[in-house]
C-alpha cells in the first residue's frame, strides 16, 4: 500500500488522527453484535481496531502484509495496554496460522481496495469465521492517541 511507503509518524497520523477513520471505527464497534471473544483484524495496519476490539474485551489476532507496521502496531498496541498477537502475513493466501472457524469476528476495514486478490481475502476472512453476525447497541467511541 502506497500509505506503508511513508514514515512511521505519517502512518500512525494517518491511522489514529484521522477523524474520519476514528468514525469509522466508532461505526464498526456498532455493528459488532457479540461482547467479547476472539477477533481478528484483517489488514490491521497501526493496530486502529485492534485496540478497540482488545478494550471492548476481545482476544484480538490482527494480520498485516508490511512487517514494519505489524512491528509497529505491537508497539502502539503495547502502550494503549491491549494485549494482542499481530502476524505478518498476506491474507489473500491460506495460512495454517489462522485455521477454518476460528474467530467469533472478523473484520476488515480499509484494505479491500488496496488488495489485487481481494476475492482471495473474502474467501479466507469467511473460513476464518465460526458464527453469524448481526448489528446490536452502540459503544462508547475510541479516544484519538494523544
Amino acid at each position: 500500500m502506497k500509505v506503508y511507503q511513508l514514515s512511521s509518524e505519517t502512518i500512525e497520523q494517518h491511522q489514529w488522527r484521522d477523524p474520519l477513520l476514528r468514525h469509522l471505527t466508532n461505526k464498526i464497534l456498532d455493528l459488532v453484535d457479540i461482547t467479547g471473544g476472539h477477533a481478528l483484524d484483517v489488514g490491521c495496519g497501526a493496530a486502529r481496531l485492534v485496540t478497540a476490539l482488545g478494550r471492548s474485551g476481545f482476544d484480538v489476532d490482527g494480520v498485516d502484509i508490511e512487517a514494519h507496521v505489524v512491528e509497529q502496531a505491537k508497539t502502539i498496541a503495547a502502550e494503549e495496554g491491549v494485549r494482542a498477537s499481530l502476524f505478518v502475513a498476506d491474507f489473500s493466501k491460506a495460512d495454517p496460522r489462522f485455521p477454518d472457524e476460528t474467530y467469533d469476528l472478523v473484520v476488515c476495514s480499509e484494505v479491500l481496495e488496496h488488495v489485487p486478490a481481494w476475492r482471495d481475502v473474502v474467501a479466507n476472512i469467511r473460513r476464518g469465521r465460526s458464527g453469524p453476525s448481526a448489528p446490536r447497541r452502540p459503544r462508547r467511541p475510541i479516544r484519538s492517541r494523544p
